[in-house]
């Protein structure tokens, strides 16, 4: 038992040092405005103008979207991957 929990302590850190990330928030809703450290990488956030938010930097709306898209783009770009090496695979079959 404790072995387990040690690897899983272990491997939780590593994870942490490669995706942790830093999120500071002013202000409440609406009026808030924050900043988000990514990869080190700084985006500063706040609700759409739209929505009565500040309108500074990307609103989380904005971090959703592109976070589906990438998960979506990996997807379908493994998936052609791999029927196109399967394909390709296959054609070679046939020239034998």
């Amino acid at each position: 038992m404790f072995r387990e929990n040690f690897i899983g302590h272990l491997l939780f850190e590593h994870l942490k040092k490669i995706y942790m990330e830093h999120l500071t928030w002013n202000g409440t809703g609406k009026n808030g405005q924050g900043e988000v450290i990514i990869c080190g990488e700084s985006l500063t956030l706040s609700g759409p103008s739209a929505m009565g938010g500040k309108g500074v930097g990307v609103s989380p709306e904005d971090l959703l979207i592109a976070g589906v898209t990438t998960c979506y783009s990996v997807t379908l770009f493994s998936i052609l991957k791999r029927n196109y090496l399967y394909k390709m695979l296959w054609l070679k079959q046939r020239e034998l």
